[in-house]
């Protein structure tokens, strides 16, 4: 009872005290810490009755299976009882606001936010705080970045002292999840015209919002093929924006398809090179083998493409796949969690 005491006191003060932290109350902030608190008033009961059959109940010292159950239950109990206190802890501490960036004596920071044209925040999206003075390594070098939140906003901290121009999608092509095209700030496709910001040391910059628009987008298919027409189990696609040649893969990911059939999504307006790999094993080493050559897919003008058909090379293989751990721990940890709550 003191336990239980002790956590809804935690938890009142939790409740009562955030709001200095977070300003104004959010319902959704609200729902969080209701959760936090009724679930740790639950852990709570159930450790304190788990620890009270432990000292009550008539178990012999021998009886070995039963007395490693009830023991097992209140560690485990406790356990999470501690984690959930942490997590709490956690919750309570103020949060970072991204509305200002911290600029040193020896360097600077900007900070935006990126919308969508009807307004919206985009969240995830890559903003690149781009050197106008120099090229190549030393340009990427000096380049700093970072990815919107939730709410669409962006802080580079640690810029040195110079100009800059700041730019949407520079590196990476658009893809499916971020249709978007080439931007720089205050809203143009091309860096000549891009607005170059003096960032100066000890002083923090404030941008209006970069407004990104979404490109028309187009699924094709994709089959994979042995040489003897039949579709491997797993293979992955190569899909390459020719007008990125900096990015090897689209999103920097291969996408996994299987029996030799799936669909991709790409924005429209550029030409991809596109091909199909499959990863064999080989024994002592680990074989990759794509479909030749490299086919070139226009989505500039319609009719754009339905389908793509690649075929590997070569008699079929035994496919690849991480090895499994021969200790099986999740198995064993899954035992232990079904029989936890199960009376011997």
């Amino acid at each position: 009872m003191i336990v239980v005491l002790a956590i809804a006191a935690l938890g009142i003060a939790d409740l009562r005290f955030q709001p200095s932290f977070y300003g104004p109350r959010h319902p959704l902030l609200l729902f969080q810490d209701t959760a936090i608190l009724l679930w740790t008033f639950a852990l709570a009961a159930a450790s304190a009755s788990a620890f009270r059959s432990l000292r009550t109940a008539p178990v012999a010292v021998c009886d070995y299976p039963n007395t490693q159950s009830v023991f097992v239950r209140g560690f485990l109990l406790t356990a999470l009882l501690a984690v959930t206190l942490s997590l709490s802890g956690y919750a309570r501490q103020p949060a970072v606001d991204r509305d200002t960036c911290v600029a040193t004596s020896d360097s600077g920071c900007l900070h935006g936010t990126v919308l969508d044209t009807s307004g919206h925040p985009l969240r995830g999206v890559r903003v690149q705080a781009l050197p106008v003075a120099g090229t190549g390594d030393a340009r990427s070098l000096a380049t700093k970045s970072d990815w919107t939140d939730n709410q669409g906003r962006y802080q580079i901290t640690g810029v040195d002292p110079g100009r800059y121009l700041i730019a949407v999608h520079d590196y990476d092509a658009p893809h499916q999840h971020q249709p978007f095209p080439t931007t720089c700030y205050p809203g143009v496709a091309a860096e000549d015209l891009a607005a170059r910001l003096r960032v100066v040391a000890h002083s923090p910059t404030l941008l209006d919002p970069l407004r990104l628009w979404r490109l028309p987008t187009a699924t094709v298919t994709a089959r994979v093929r042995w040489a003897d027409g039949t579709p491997p189990q797993k293979s992955n696609l190569l899909l390459h924006n020719v007008h990125y040649p900096n990015q090897a893969v689209i999103g920097d990911v291969a996408p996994q398809i299987h029996d030799g059939l799936g669909e991709v999504t790409l924005p429209v307006g550029y030409t991809y090179s596109a091909g199909a790999s499959v990863t064999c094993d080989a024994g002592s080493m680990i074989v990759q083998r794509q479909s030749p050559p490299v086919r070139h897919v226009p989505l500039v003008d319609r009719p754009f493409p339905s389908a793509l058909t690649f075929t590997i090379p070569g008699a079929r293989c035994t496919l690849w796949s991480p090895p499994q751990d021969p200790r099986q721990p999740f198995p064993t940890l899954a035992k232990l969690l079904t029989g936890l709550f199960t009376r011997p």
